[in-house]
């Protein structure tokens, strides 16, 4: 129920775990979120850190989690896919923490063609990426997405 009507309708099983609106998604998993947009090669790298840094401390993540965000980011963002890309295309950054699990995701969206940075971009700064999270993977429909998984 929203607003004195029903929002979703199902199951338990696909409310819970397969919800159809972002707003269900959002609202069971108890999800905190930092949307980021990237519209031009002029980047306020230190504003974007510090954004990071207040999510991460607003929503009590640990210090080693929000520094490995941070790094992520500058690594596959800055060092990686603003380099390679169409300078034209938006880079879209959304952060999640979830209060439910403790988990913290950030998925990284671009158009253009495909281009992995993973694999395609700078090897030390895809090495890092991997260090720094507990997963990591890239996936090439209707654009670019890059997911982050941090313990």
């Amino acid at each position: 129920m929203d607003e004195g009507g029903i929002y979703e309708d199902g199951s338990p099983e696909q409310i819970f775990e397969h919800s159809k609106r972002e707003k269900t998604r959002i609202f069971i998993k108890r999800l905190k979120q930092l949307s980021l947009e990237i519209n031009s090669p002029d980047v306020d790298l230190v504003g974007f850190i510090s954004q990071i840094e207040d999510f991460g401390r607003r929503n009590l993540l640990s210090a080693k989690t929000v520094r490995n965000m941070q790094l992520c980011f500058e690594e596959l963002v800055m060092q990686s896919i603003l380099k390679a890309t169409d300078d034209q295309a938006p880079v879209k950054i959304v952060t999640e923490y979830s209060e439910a699990d403790g988990s913290a995701v950030m998925e990284i969206t671009y158009g253009g063609k495909r281009y992995d940075p993973l694999t395609e971009g700078d090897e030390l700064s895809a090495m890092l990426v991997k260090k720094l999270s507990s997963e990591v993977k890239h996936s090439f429909e209707d654009g670019n997405r890059i997911t982050v998984r941090f313990v």
